[in-house]
C-alpha cells in the first residue's frame, strides 16, 4: 500500500500542473505552450526502498512545463521539475524529475534524489491510464536505493 500511496504521489507532481480545463479556448491547429512555475502548493512524496519507507522529502522546487495541443485537444507534455527538497531526518536533496503525459495512454515519471549525505533515490514509474485507471497496476521500471553512499 505505501508503495501505491509513494507511486500515486509522484503521478500527481508531475501531472498537477496541467489543469486542462482552465486552458484558454486554443486556435486551430497545433500549438504548444510552455510555462515555469514554482510549486506554489508544495512538493512531498515518501520515499520507498525495498517496501519500507525511508524518508518523506518536502519543498517547492521549480518545474518547467511544455504542453502540446492539435486543434485544441490536449497530446502531450513534458514537465521537468529541479531544486532542493527536505528529508524529515534534515537531509537536504537535488531534485531531477521529468514526466512524460500522453493524452488517453499514460504517464512515465523518472526521478533522481541526491542527498547531502549521501542518500540517493532514482526511480522510474509508468502508468497506463487506459488499461488501469484506478493506478492499481503501475509498473516500476526502476528503482535504486543508495542509502549513506551503500547499496
Amino acid at each position: 500500500m505505501k508503495t501505491k500511496t509513494f507511486l500515486f504521489l509522484c503521478l500527481l507532481s508531475g501531472m498537477g500542473f496541467i489543469q486542462l480545463s482552465a486552458q484558454p479556448d486554443l486556435p486551430t491547429g497545433t500549438k504548444s505552450i510552455s510555462f515555469t512555475q514554482e510549486w506554489s502548493w508544495g512538493y512531498s512524496t515518501p520515499v520507498i526502498c525495498n517496501g519500507v519507507q525511508v524518508d518523506y522529502i518536502t519543498g517547492y522546487p521549480v518545474a518547467h512545463v511544455t504542453a502540446h495541443f492539435e486543434n485544441g485537444n490536449f497530446v502531450f507534455s513534458n514537465v521537468i521539475t529541479h531544486g532542493d527538497v527536505y528529508g524529515e531526518h534534515g537531509e537536504v536533496f537535488k531534485l531531477s524529475e521529468l514526466d512524460k503525459n500522453l493524452a488517453a495512454v499514460g504517464t512515465t515519471w523518472h526521478f533522481n534524489l541526491k542527498g547531502d549525505r549521501g542518500n540517493h533515490y532514482i526511480s522510474a514509474v509508468t502508468w497506463d491510464m487506459i488499461n488501469d485507471p484506478f493506478m492499481e497496476n503501475l509498473v516500476i521500471d526502476k528503482a535504486v536505493c543508495v542509502e549513506n553512499g551503500k547499496k
